[in-house]
């Protein structure tokens, strides 16, 4: 005599189904892992302008992070010129130090100097790496805005 199943077992299956499927143990999108920085290229999507707000980075001008294999140089283009700056993380705080950049003037496109000016002053003002999703919100020790970086796309 074959012995048929509990009632409840279909239930149950179906809800360990839909439970699989929901994505339980995924984060939240406020939950984001940090970013993991060795070896890792970034490019600066917007940068804080004087009212603290974000203001895309114009098109034509490449600002970019190229973190070492060891995250603790980071170096890449200011907009016109080379820079790096040592850097410290521990855990979401993320401090560069004083940045060293070559000294070339660039008159194409004509903002470009300013904004290269603007993004070496934004650096010593970085303390935390707040993920949003693929890019990440650089922010000073008060949570405001700094700038916002997106992985850069493949060589």
């Amino acid at each position: 005599m074959s012995r048929l199943p509990h009632p409840l077992v279909p239930a149950v299956l179906a809800l360990c189904a839909l439970t699989a499927c929901a994505g339980v143990g995924t984060p939240a999108a406020g939950d984001a892992p940090t970013p993991t920085w060795p070896d890792s290229r970034w490019t600066v999507v917007a940068l804080a302008d004087d009212t603290g707000r974000l203001a895309e980075v114009r098109a034509g001008i490449a600002i970019d992070l190229a973190f070492d294999a060891a995250a603790t140089r980071v170096t890449g283009s200011a907009g016109c010129n080379r820079y790096s700056a040592p850097v410290t993380l521990e855990g979401r705080g993320l401090r560069f130090g004083a940045a060293a950049a070559s000294k070339r003037m660039c008159v194409d496109p004509g903002d470009v100097m300013a904004m290269e000016a603007r993004f070496l002053r934004a650096l010593g003002r970085v303390a935390v790496a707040a993920p949003e999703g693929a890019r990440v919100a650089l922010q000073d020790a008060e949570g405001g805005a700094v700038m916002l970086i997106a992985p850069a796309p493949a060589e």
